[in-house]
Order: C-alpha cells, then structure tokens, then sequence
C-alpha cells in the first residue's frame, strides 16, 4: 500500500470558515434596492472590495454590506460631472 503525505497547515496562517454577507445596492432618493443578494465570503476585506468593485460597474449610487446584524461597509458612487 503506498504511503500518504499529510498536509499540514502552518499555525500562522488563519483558516476562515466563509461568513454570510448581505450587498444592497441603492440609488439615492429611492426607497427599493437596485439589486440585493447575500454571498458567502472568507473576510470582510473580500466582502468590501467586491462591493466597491460591483458598485464601480453598476447604475447604482450607494451600496452597502451587512454581515451578523452590523454594517461592514457603506461604499457612496461619486456624483457625475458633466
């Protein structure tokens, strides 16, 4: 039977389980979301660069990121300049 190697994971590097998190995306002076919906991310540095990152793209103004009952993050659009 041949041998197995066994992985070990070093004690300085932290193993995150993935944690729910909530994107709203807004449009300033409206009461209903552009979009909604929940991921499950490793960080909340994932959950607020994908949130900037998303937002960037999107016809939406204001976004925010809610994970166990607290806001992580609440990213506003600049205003277009013409």
């Amino acid at each position: 039977m041949p041998s197995l190697a066994r992985a070990t994971i070093p004690d300085t590097e932290e193993v995150r389980e993935p944690k729910r998190y909530r994107f709203t995306f807004l449009r300033r002076g409206e009461d209903r979301a552009v979009a909604a919906f929940e991921l499950f991310l490793r960080s909340e540095d994932q959950a607020a660069e994908l949130a900037s990152e998303l937002l960037h793209r999107s016809q939406a103004e204001l976004a925010e990121v809610w994970s166990e009952g607290r806001a992580i993050v609440r990213l506003v659009k600049p205003a277009a300049t013409h």
